[in-house]
């Protein structure tokens, strides 16, 4: 069983800031030399085979060390004489989940366990973290890789570069290729494995963000904005964060749109969901070339978005009860109620949003899952990344579809996709068992009844009071 951190002390002014991240990395790993997990049989589950998209009947898995040792019909002949046996009759082990747009630093609402343990609770073993500090977040890390520290596997990205964000501890500011150059080399230094650009950062300076990254042999995502989605793929980042227009920029379709005598200009969030609603079909009809096929990544984000959050369905979300008190009582300050005036618009331009995921599944590009925790939209760790999957089937694709781009997409993207993503002898121990039928349903993921990170047994109920507890 995880054993709990001692939490960092409370942040009381944020010039404190520096001194409490010091603290954080001495504080949150849990022991110095941690356990050996012990042996586990799991017994009477099927097995979700997530690239053929069906079931494999129910099996015994033998998981020794971080890894699957065996997968057979019934009990194997060598079996560890001190392993632990736990009966999933009737459910469904599926592979652990990714966020590839994921916060896990200490901040003055939560302590990093706080993103650590909602991941692993709803069953995310994977994160791409985006805006981090360094080097504190390569030495997490580390300290992961090792077991010193319970969280998903990371992989890490430093703080966004915009051409015009203002500088902060998750952003930089570089205006001019030499400001890329420099601020590119020191995150790889500091050891991140990816640059992450914002949205405010057009094609001149993504390309020099582009080749600074080839030449410290980092991967590069890019948020569309300033710079159109087709235009990011001909300019060859690894990655694109969330959906935007294809064939112009968000600045030219607002000069278009905003001398409408309706516009909503003092009302961002009505502002935005006015542009995708009213953008032309070239701007909704994302072209991936032959050579991007296959390649090109795409992170939606579509529940990022704020319009359609309902306050209903939001109020009635467990994962709310594990949220900080001022985080918790936002989100639901931001939910609409029945019926509002701004409902069927929201709806409308999620659909257009919707279409352009569907076009770009249709042409080729690789879809994976992440929750932007600093969003206007549903913003939860962990149980984002069931609603994004939700709105991935909303949007047409299949649930098979949505959980391989919940599960081997993501391992694909961090590049392990020969040891994870997928419940197969051999490969990591990172997998999750629940009850129903998620592909006929993709809300049964969450109906989750066990976790497996590494090897480790979790009980979801434990980790989200862990969560709690990390939470200011």
């Amino acid at each position: 069983m995880m054993t709990c951190p001692v939490r960092s002390r409370p942040l009381l002014r944020a010039v404190l800031l520096a001194t409490a991240l010091a603290a954080a990395a001495v504080a949150l790993p849990r022991a110095s030399q941690p356990p050996q997990a012990e042996p586990l049989l799991l017994t009477g589950a099927r097995i979700l085979d997530v690239r053929a998209g069906r079931y494999l009947p129910a099996s015994d898995v033998l998981i020794a060390g971080d890894r699957i040792e065996s997968i057979s019909a019934s009990a194997p002949a060598a079996v560890p004489p001190n392993v632990r046996k736990i009966d999933l009759s009737g459910a469904t082990l599926v592979p652990g989940l990714g966020d590839m747009f994921a916060a896990a630093s200490p901040d003055l609402a939560a302590d990093a366990d706080f993103y650590y343990a909602m991941a692993l609770a709803h069953g995310v073993t994977q994160y791409r973290v985006v805006g981090a500090r360094l080097p504190w977040a390569a030495a997490e890390r580390d300290r992961s890789r090792t077991g010193q520290v319970l969280s998903p596997r990371l992989s890490i990205g430093g703080p966004r570069l915009d051409q015009r964000a203002l500088p902060s501890f998750h952003a930089r500011t570089v205006p001019d290729a030499q400001a890329v150059r420099r601020e590119v080399a020191e995150q790889a230094t500091l050891g991140a494995d990816w640059i992450t650009v914002g949205p405010t950062t057009n094609p001149e300076i993504y390309r020099a963000i582009v080749r600074a990254a080839r030449a410290a042999r980092t991967r590069v995502s890019g948020q569309p904005g300033s710079t159109p989605l087709s235009e990011l793929v001909r300019l060859g980042v690894d990655a694109i964060d969330r959906v935007g227009f294809s064939s112009r920029s968000t600045e030219e379709c607002e000069k278009e749109l905003k001398t409408r005598p309706d516009f909503p200009a003092q009302d961002h969030e009505a502002a935005v969901d006015y542009l995708w609603r009213n953008a032309s079909a070239s701007d909704l009809r994302p072209v991936v070339s032959k050579p991007a096929k296959g390649r090109i990544i795409v992170v939606p984000l579509l529940a990022s978005f704020g319009g359609v959050l309902d306050a209903a369905d939001v109020g009635a979300d467990p994962s709310l009860a594990a949220l900080p008190t001022r985080w918790r009582d936002g989100l639901l300050s931001r939910a609409h109620p029945a019926g509002w005036p701004g409902a069927a618009g929201a709806a409308a331009a999620a659909a257009a949003r919707a279409r352009v995921v569907a076009a770009l599944a249709a042409g080729g590009a690789l879809l994976v899952t992440g929750v932007d925790a600093e969003s206007a939209g549903f913003n939860v760790p962990g149980a984002g990344v069931h609603r994004e999957m939700a709105l991935f089937v909303r949007a047409g694709l299949t649930p098979a579809d949505a959980i391989r781009a919940a599960t081997v997409n993501c391992a694909e993207m961090l590049g392990n996709a020969a040891t994870l993503g997928q419940v197969r002898t051999g490969f990591k121990a990172d997998l999750f068992a629940v009850d129903g039928d998620p592909l006929a349903n993709i809300g049964d993921l969450r109906r989750i009844r066990l976790v497996v990170r590494g090897g480790e047994a979790l009980e979801p109920a434990a980790l989200l009071a862990q969560a709690k507890r990390a939470a200011r």
